[in-house]
């Protein structure tokens, strides 16, 4: 009798860089442009392994949780892969959080372990750690730093164990659209399927090539660049954060071929003083995802005939949804299809929708709904939002609201709640509201996000405050400093006499946003 394959458990599941170690295992497969490293598969199967030993050694085995807190570096690929191997539950979690918000993370993980980048010191004093965690280390690039010294000394015997594809390997928070962020629990599956998805939807373009790294891997997209590199033998590029100079140059001397970016990223790059003097010759696509990039930001690209696309995916459904791959460099139909995010890829379903779930004809805007073998296995602890989002059937209500034409490419317009992104992040008004309103001398709040040509759009917020009580801009922002990472902070705030509300007595926040306009 046949046994569907995520009940199965099979050595190669998590294996990631051992099996291409096997395979390849004097190609170079990553350069760390911070430590200025390059790694064979080999060598890196190596540091998988002695991470991965040292889980064992400190009884951290399948099923336990370790976080790393932590940029770009070879330190957090050794954890994904030695993750990986030994059934452990890798959570990175964003630098870019306020200690509040990291602490109510590692509260809901319950992590065994913890990893950081020594740059971060001062965010892990500031968190409550929880009791679960045992061990506790830093990375740096010194040979003598707690990583060097206790994990990379440990032995590089095999590690990895049978596993079963349905068996979660991430969890990945995402911004939310509440104050609480939610967990994503992503399965070997889905990581799988994802690889697979790149590979057929870009007929190998994106796999077995050379790519730069720019994605943090706090986010899915992160791993969804480096997963099909290694699954089909490429070379990535890790850079520890992001300057356009130095991105550029890399493009060059690396010869890479893909080049992922989030639209501020297009943005710096493409403004930049010395962008005309690069030529680019070496790309085969650009291709930006997290939010929308107008066309006018990915022009300067197309002048240089290097063709640009948009992708589109959500942690809990992909993030492999949707994608535009020009195979023959036409730039009539890049330039055409520039406000789009493509088309479906090979392995997903689709279908946009009414606020009544009523299917909708091609040119009719709606709420796009996805199905594939790459969706999430649901909202770690939290049932009521995993229903909200996967219905019975298994397909997933995005809440953004699309458009699709006659050729099935799809331009996503809005979204169906008040949450809006900022430079590829996610941001809830409420939890700005929710920041301000702890002000004692905040009376009411509303944030809204308001255009911005560099990151999207930014946050602004409407304020009224008690009566005879004088608070400064810079006082609340520097309030707001406590409570929220730095990208969700305000970019200005107002003092009203009063704030929309609806008949209800509810906040009326499209009323906000309109008077704003005017």
């Amino acid at each position: 009798m046949f046994c569907r394959s995520e009940q199965m458990s099979m050595n190669w599941v998590g294996n990631w860089i051992g099996r291409r170690a096997a395979i390849t295992p004097n190609k170079i497969g990553l350069y760390d442009k911070g430590c200025e490293q390059k790694f064979t598969y080999k060598e890196m199967n190596s540091r998988a392994n002695k991470a991965g030993n040292y889980f064992k050694s400190n009884d951290i085995f399948a099923d336990d949780k370790v976080c790393v807190i932590s940029r770009n570096r070879i330190e957090v690929i050794d954890l994904f892969y030695a993750s990986g191997k030994t059934g452990v539950i890798l959570a990175p979690i964003s630098f870019r959080l306020a200690a509040t918000e990291i602490t109510d993370l590692m509260a809901r993980i319950q992590p065994s372990a913890l990893f950081f980048e020594d740059c971060f010191q001062e965010t892990i004093d500031a968190i409550d750690i929880p009791s679960s965690v045992r061990k506790i280390i830093k990375i740096s690039d010194s040979d003598s730093c707690e990583y060097s010294l206790q994990v990379l000394s440990c032995a590089d015997n095999e590690t990895n164990i049978p596993l079963s594809l349905d068996e979660t390997a991430l969890l990945i928070h995402t911004g939310g659209t509440t104050s609480t962020p939610k967990i994503c629990k992503v399965s070997h599956q889905q990581i799988f399927w994802n690889s697979v998805e790149l590979a057929a939807s870009s007929s190998g373009i994106i796999c077995a090539t050379s790519e730069i790294l720019t994605l943090p891997f706090f986010h899915i997209g992160g791993w969804n660049i480096l997963v099909p590199l290694t699954h089909f033998g490429g070379y990535g590029v890790l850079i520890r954060s992001f300057d356009a100079k130095e991105v550029m140059e890399l493009i060059k001397t690396e010869n890479i071929k893909i080049v992922p970016l989030a639209p501020p990223m297009v943005l710096m790059i493409t403004s930049h003083p010395d962008f005309d003097s690069y030529s680019f010759e070496s790309v085969d696509i650009v291709f930006t995802g997290g939010a929308k990039c107008q066309p006018e930001i990915m022009s300067p690209f197309w002048k240089k005939n290097v063709p640009t696309a948009q992708s589109y995916g959500l942690t809990e459904a992909g993030p492999s949804n949707f994608i535009f791959i020009p195979h023959d460099k036409d730039m009539d139909l890049v330039k055409a299809k520039s406000e789009t995010v493509g088309q479906a890829m090979f392995h997903c379903d689709h279908r946009v929708v009414s606020k009544q779930g009523e299917e909708l004809e091609q040119g009719q805007a709606g709420i796009i709904q996805l199905k594939s073998l790459h969706s999430f296995q649901g909202y770690l602890d939290d049932d009521e939002r995993t229903q909200q989002i996967l219905s019975d059937d298994n397909w997933i209500n995005s809440g953004d609201l699309a458009i699709e034409d006659e050729d099935g490419f799809v331009a996503i317009i809005g979204r169906s709640d008040n949450m809006f992104i900022s430079g590829a992040e996610n941001i809830s008004p409420e939890e700005i509201e929710d920041a301000l309103l702890k002000h004692p001398n905040i009376d009411e709040a509303v944030c809204i996000g308001i255009d911005n040509e560099k990151w999207g759009q930014v946050p602004i917020a409407k304020v009224i405050t008690k009566h005879g009580v004088n608070v400064s801009e810079s006082e609340l922002i520097d309030f707001c400093c406590q409570h929220l990472a730095k990208f969700k902070l305000p970019q200005k705030i107002y003092f009203v006499d009063e704030i929309p509300k609806t008949g209800a007595g509810k906040l009326n926040r499209n009323a906000v946003i309109e008077q704003h306009k005017e």
